[in-house]
């Protein structure tokens, strides 16, 4: 009597979960119908762009509210087009991949096309596919040649179209698709073949723009849950940014309700288990036992016991979940996830720029290489190598002082993490404003004309001798000048300063042959005058 019943239980399950369904999913706002979006890009029939990628990511959320959950096997998608454009001769090389993940939303500006594709399953592939004409909005459908298996989470979908198998027009026209904008949900470009296509973009696809455009797809599947299916789905804690981690790290584990149906957990209480491997072993477990979880929805779940992760290296970490009754054993485990504990560094410090003259400014710190920290901390001193104080608020990289310095200054980082601190290398700010500290004047008693030695000392480099009181072209140079000839009592100015100099820049003569220098930097000179100089003279080659 037991063989019979549980026959006709798993025959009844067999019809219930055989039963195909096809839903359409156009989350957002409808646009006006284009090429851009994909799935396939055509700009018009002579466009030489032949070929195109793209992903677009459908959520957990936007998938169970079209009422696809876990365990449905998708056998089918399709895109609709808009007219009757269609492709030429053979047609192209069209495939699709679908991969299971746990991303969220594509926020970054651009992806690599390995890293979307990474783990994805090549679902369909067609030699020779031809783009058919449809006069009114129409679903072109793409049967899968290998069905897919939803095991929960988001959802991607990728195309790659290359039919540059067909020579000259590749198509009548325009691919025109049905579109809706939705955040973050697709990476996509177009170039002349495949091969250069190694990075998608989330906002153009080379030549029009895509910002959040995603077109309309019909997905058919079969299947689905409606028992008891729980999964764990992502890491949610220990981060850092910047990889510094303490001896008492709590460790949560994401988890989803991948049934149809509401769990409760105290009659189906859930072990969730976190194995680390790598810089340490540890096994750490958690019970949820109460409350209860809605279809499609998370929970963050607390291991009972914290990580040390004081020891620097890669930790990995690998969750599932334990139920009694799960009827999708393959989504219970979260993909492995790498966290690096970082040796502690305060890196290489720089400051721009590193001197003033006379005028006082406010220069940029900043560090490069710093790495396990969890807090830096800029300092400065009067003196170097010693007093070194806290600059209030001087938290990031790189920063900003916030007033002019007034002398000389002396900078340092300081980077810490649980309770250990690194000091970087010390930087200096030379604020430059010599003076001229004493003169002496000369004297000649007789019949002119005479020469006379004039004296100065400074606290600059260069001492400059000048006959008018500004500007002008210095008549001589260093602590002593022996005057001209001179027949009346005359006044000579001196002035002391730093750095400077004369330099020849540009081209050291003109070329052999002419030239228009068209499309060449050989001709100008940039540069950027951080402070106040002469210039002498310009030659222009001709």
């Amino acid at each position: 009597m037991k063989k019979i019943f549980t026959s006709i239980c798993l025959t009844t399950l067999f019809i219930i979960n055989s039963q195909s369904q096809t839903v359409i999913i156009n989350t957002g706002t409808a646009g006006t119908p284009a090429y851009n979006a994909g799935p396939v890009s055509r700009s018009a029939a002579a466009s030489a762009f032949d070929a195109s990628r793209y992903t677009y990511l459908y959520t957990a959320a936007e998938l169970a509210a079209a009422g696809i959950t876990s365990g449905a096997v998708i056998n089918l998608v399709g895109w609709v087009k808009n007219n009757t454009a269609t492709s030429l001769g053979v047609g192209g090389i069209f495939r699709i991949y679908m991969k299971n993940t746990a991303t969220a939303s594509f926020s970054l500006a651009s992806e690599t096309w390995a890293n979307l594709n990474s783990g994805a399953t090549l679902v369909y592939e067609n030699l020779t596919q031809t783009i058919p004409a449809t006069a009114t909005p129409n679903y072109i459908d793409f049967p899968l040649t290998t069905t897919f298996i939803y095991t929960g989470g988001s959802l991607e979908i990728s195309t790659e179209w290359d039919i540059n198998q067909v020579s000259g027009n590749a198509s009548t026209g325009t691919f025109d698709w049905l579109w809706s904008t939705v955040t973050d949900r697709i990476y996509g470009t177009g170039n002349t073949t495949l091969a250069p296509i190694t990075t998608l973009s989330s906002t153009t696809n080379s030549i029009s723009t895509i910002d959040d455009r995603r077109p309309f797809i019909k997905i058919t599947y079969t299947g689905g849950t409606t028992g008891i299916d729980l999964g764990a789905q992502s890491l949610v804690a220990p981060t850092s940014p910047n990889n510094c981690y303490t001896s008492t790290e709590t460790v949560t584990i994401r988890i989803r309700n991948y049934s149809t149906n509401p769990i409760d957990f105290s009659v189906n209480p859930v072990t969730v288990t976190t194995n680390v491997t790598g810089a340490v072993t540890q096994t750490l477990t958690a019970v949820v036992n109460t409350g209860t979880l809605a279809p499609a929805s998370t929970l963050d779940v607390p291991m009972s016991a914290t990580l040390n992760m004081s020891s620097t290296g890669v930790y990995t970490f690998n969750a599932f979940t334990t139920v009694t009754g799960d009827v999708t054993p393959a989504n219970n485990a979260m993909p492995a996830v790498n966290i690096t504990k970082a040796v502690l560094a305060a890196g290489t410090v720089s400051v721009s720029p590193g001197s003033y003259c006379v005028t006082p400014g406010t220069p940029t710190l900043s560090t490069t290489g710093a790495t396990g920290y969890g807090s830096l901390q800029w300092q400065e001193s009067l003196t170097p190598g010693a007093g070194f104080t806290n600059i209030p608020g001087a938290t990031t990289n790189p920063y900003t002082l916030g007033s002019p310095i007034t002398q000389t200054m002396y900078y340092r980082l300081l980077a810490s993490c649980n309770g250990t601190t690194i000091t970087s290398n010390e930087v200096t700010v030379t604020l430059n404003n010599p003076q001229i500290t004493g003169t002496t004047p000369g004297a000649s008693c007789g019949p002119g004309p005479v020469t006379v030695i004039l004296g100065a000392t400074g606290t600059g480099s260069t001492i400059n001798w000048y006959d008018v009181a500004s500007g002008g072209v210095p008549v001589g140079t260093g602590p002593s000048f022996t005057t001209p000839p001179i027949s009346t009592n005359t006044t000579y100015y001196v002035a002391t300063g730093s750095g400077g100099g004369l330099a020849n820049v540009g081209l050291p003569a003109r070329f052999a042959t002419a030239t228009s220098g068209a499309g060449t930097t050989n001709f100008g000179l940039v540069f950027d005058a951080l402070a106040a100089f002469t210039l002498n003279s310009v030659v222009v080659y001709q």
